[in-house]
Parts: C-alpha cells; structure tokens; sequence
C-alpha cells in the first residue's frame, strides 16, 4: 500500500495540517500532524461496500488494484505517524492487493512497505520472493518494484517506511526484502509484539509516541533480521558518515536544524546529539563548518567573482553578515574579503 499524504479522501474522518521538509537533494517530504484518519465501510451500504473499498482506499488513495470473492466484504482502516513512518491499523476481509509502481498515486519518495497479520494470515509475492505470513509474521516489499499480497479475513499492520530511514539502520536495507521475519522467535517476537502494541495505541497517543518509539522499531527490526537472516548490523561509525553525509547535503538550508537532520534520519534528536558526542564534537560546530568551507571555495573560484560577499554568504547558509564575517576570520585568520583578493 502507498501511504496516503499525496492523495484526497474520498470518506472517513480526516484532519491535518502540511508542511514540507527537505530530506536531500531533490527530495521533500510532506508531513503532517494528523490527529485521526479512518476510512471504513460501516457507513456504506453492504452492497457497496467493496466497491467503496476499492475506488476510495484502493485506487483514489493508495493507487492499488484491490479485489476480493467475499460477497460480505468489510474494511477498516486506521492512520496515523509513528517518526517518519506512516503506521495503518488494517481490519479486512479476504482481498487481493496488487501494486505497480508508476502509478498516479505514487511519489518521488522511494518506501518499503511492512505487513504484518495479528489475526489471519497472508501470501506475498514480489520478483522472485513469494511465500506465507502465518499470525505474527511480517514482510517488507519495496514499493520500487511490483508486488501483491493477499490476505484471509484478518486483522493487521501494515508500516510505510522511506527508504532512506531504514538505510540508516540496516547497512543494505534490500537483502530484507521478501524474507519473512518469524514473530514466534527470538528478536522477531520482541518486534512484532512492539507492533501490535502501537497498533492497539490509539491514533492520537500513537503520534505522541514520537521519533523515539520509531528508533525503537528501527532498531529491533535491526535485531531481527540479524538474528533471523545473518546480515551484519549497522555499525556506529558507519551511521556517524551517513549523518554526516545528510548534513553536507543540507548544510545550506538557512532554516537546517537538528530537528530536520534527526527527522530525515529517523532517529531522535537526543540519539542525534549523542552520535555527535560520542566524535567529540557537537552539531552546530559540525554545520558551521561545512558551510565555512563551501564559503571559502566559493570566494577564491573565480566563476564565483561577480557573486559579492553578502551572497555568497547567503548561499552557504548564513542569515546574518556580520555573524558570517566574524566566524569566517575565526577559521581562517583573515577576512573574506582578503581571501577574495
């Protein structure tokens, strides 16, 4: 399933508020703070139901093909944050979901999609993984590539996870894709256990939750399919370059703050200040940094010359000139004006 942000309702209840936060070159988000998003068939006639189903949740909000034999078909489903992943409480009857990527309702935001039946079961086919989901199970499928998964009457969690966040805590986030993590076995129990207690959370004490119960997820899926399919745990200084990697890439971002590096990594901020601790050095001194170097570069490239010194400033990150001229010459012991010459 996609998550729904780019799309229009077409029932339930919906409340929200937008704002857009750049992650990387060429790639915004758009979040929210939802306080409740339901669509459910309870309001619609019987006979409609599956038709409800499949043109407002599957197509016009998700862009899937949904289908299902059930002549009693029922659907309910339930949204809400948890970090940067979008959480969807999911109580169905039987129903075959097929995605293609392409379609109008996908992003430029790249996802993995986790499912995991509390009740019932399901079947899950992408490329050359296919296989069954019994209770407490789950699967991640990348939404890059096609997939379907087909459930029997069940109740269940499905997560839309960007790329990009898992990728901080798992060193090759496609080696997970299409094998099943068994929620009846060590680290796979503790995870699907957390998974079903934030689904049973109610939407609005869900979101509360935070950035910090994500990085506990993050870090017990982590645990899991090390144990459960052998692949290497991320290392610490591995995650160190890839926020330093993050924070070169949004360095010149005049509003760039710890929130937006934490939120595009999806970790907290407290984790954030604590990997800059464990370097001894500290974000801001880290920022200020980048954005010095990318001045100085700029000043003595002679392409850069018609550029005066007030916008060069501007273009590195800093507001304020006269904050700008007295760390430049802090760092390199004269002004930007006599680098120029």
């Amino acid at each position: 399933m996609l998550d729904s942000r780019n799309r229009l309702p077409l029932g339930g209840d919906h409340q929200r508020t937008e704002h857009i936060v750049h992650i990387a070159e060429g790639v915004d988000m758009i979040v929210t703070n939802e306080s409740k998003s339901v669509w459910s068939t309870e309001a619609v006639r019987p006979n409609h139901a599956l038709e409800y189903w499949c043109q407002a949740v599957g197509q016009a909000m998700y862009g899937v093909d949904i289908s299902s034999k059930d002549k009693h078909f029922y659907g309910k489903l339930e949204q809400s944050y948890l970090g940067p992943a979008l959480v969807s409480r999911l109580t169905t009857g039987e129903q075959k979901v097929i995605w293609a990527p392409g379609s109008p309702a996908d992003s430029n935001v790249a996802y993995f999609d986790l499912f995991l039946p509390l009740s019932g079961s399901a079947t899950f086919a992408q490329i050359y993984h296919e296989g069954r989901l019994d209770e407490g199970d789950c699967i991640i499928l990348d939404r890059r590539k096609p997939f379907q998964i087909a459930n029997d009457e069940m109740r269940g969690v499905h997560l839309a996870i960007p790329c990009n966040w898992l990728d901080v805590w798992i060193p090759d986030s496609k080696t997970v894709v299409g094998r099943p993590i068994r929620g009846s076995i060590g680290w796979g129990k503790v995870l699907t256990t957390l998974l079903a207690q934030i689904a049973a959370t109610p939407p609005g004490d869900r979101q509360n939750l935070g950035s910090v119960m994500a990085e506990h997820f993050a870090a017990l899926l982590s645990l899991a399919v090390t144990e459960q399919h052998h692949i290497d745990p991320i290392d610490a200084n591995d995650l160190y370059s890839r926020v330093m990697r993050s924070l070169r890439n949004m360095a010149f971002d005049p509003e760039f703050s710890p929130e937006k590096l934490a939120f595009s990594l999806g970790v907290s901020k407290r984790y954030l200040h604590h990997l800059f601790a464990k370097q001894s050095t500290s974000f801001g001194r880290e920022l200020l940094e980048v954005r010095l170097e990318k001045a100085y570069s700029l000043l003595v490239d002679t392409s850069f010359s018609r550029l005066s010194i007030g916008d060069i400033a501007s273009r590195c990150g800093f507001l304020d000139q006269a904050h700008f001229a007295k760390r430049f010459k802090e760092r390199y012991l004269q002004t930007a004006s006599a680098v120029r010459r």
